[in-house]
């Protein structure tokens, strides 16, 4: 999701939108808005996003793992769409508020953890960890503490 916010920030550099302040218009740089954070939060659920995971099962618990191949299981991408759906529909305002408050801070790189653990409240600290050193490009993954 972090991935998907920088890099709208970082395509729409120099853009402005019109917005309502103090009853009176005002043009603001597009990335400075939470328009931009909106509407890459709603990219992040595309179903198409989901083509590389597989399922395994760990004690009768399924687990989806990212490969690095196009894996394309419709089921699967449906079920992660839709678990990622009702995580932003249920915290939607949430998110988008922490995206816009922490724009440029150290606390973008905890970005997944604060969302799944924080937010969500859908995983410990321990499974975000696990996921981001497992399969996090290394570019999104936070460094080694």
């Amino acid at each position: 999701m972090k991935g998907e916010v920088v890099h709208e920030w970082e395509t729409k550099i120099g853009e402005t939108i019109l917005v309502e302040k103090r009853k009176k218009k005002v043009k603001v740089p597009y990335v400075e808005s939470e328009l931009a954070v909106q509407e890459a939060v709603d990219r992040v659920c595309d179903e198409d996003r989901y083509s590389k995971y597989n399922v395994t099962a760990v004690q009768g618990v399924p687990r989806y793992n990212l490969t690095s191949s196009v894996i394309d299981n419709k089921d699967h991408r449906k079920y992660l769409s839709s678990t990622c759906q009702a995580l932003i529909a249920d915290h939607e305002h949430e998110i988008v508020h922490f995206f816009y408050s922490k724009k440029g801070t150290s606390e973008m790189q905890a970005a997944e953890r604060a969302i799944c653990t924080d937010i969500g409240k859908m995983c410990n600290i321990q499974d975000t960890d696990r996921l981001q050193k497992t399969y996090l490009p290394a570019e999104e993954a936070p460094a080694a503490a």
